[in-house]
């Protein structure tokens, strides 16, 4: 019952006892090694906001190289807003989601030029087999 007490310990300090060795929280243990997983888990958080900035950076230089209208860069930027949006909805990890939303954005931009390409090599061909 609450209150009680079992061998000079209260049972309700037992019971928090037993619920952190549960869950694992960084509140549960006194050791020095608690120090080193905060460092490394900064350390780690940095390398993540760095690559989702890298990959923002990446795709602010491919629309710079794709797009010529300021029309064709805010629907880059839209698309590219979307895309986010949709992969951290599904995934709810800001780097995946904007390496999958690069990835779609090259991928699209490749098939475009892809099919420009071949559209005027027919149109050429075409035009000097008259």
């Amino acid at each position: 019952m609450v209150g009680d007490v079992v061998g000079g310990v209260h049972a309700a300090s037992k019971y928090r006892q037993k619920r952190y060795a549960l869950t694992m929280s960084y509140g549960a243990s006194g050791f020095d090694s608690d120090a080193v997983s905060i460092t490394t888990d900064r350390r780690t958080g940095r390398a993540a906001v760095w690559f989702v900035l890298s990959m923002h950076g990446l795709a602010i230089v491919l629309m710079g190289v794709t797009e010529v209208s300021l029309l064709g860069m805010m629907i880059f930027s839209l698309l590219w807003c979307m895309l986010n949006c949709l992969w951290l909805a599904l995934l709810r990890r800001p780097g995946v989601a904007s390496l999958l939303s690069l990835e779609v954005l090259v991928a699209l931009t490749l098939l475009s030029r892809f099919k420009y390409d071949k559209l005027w090599m027919t149109i050429f061909r075409r035009r000097h087999d008259c």
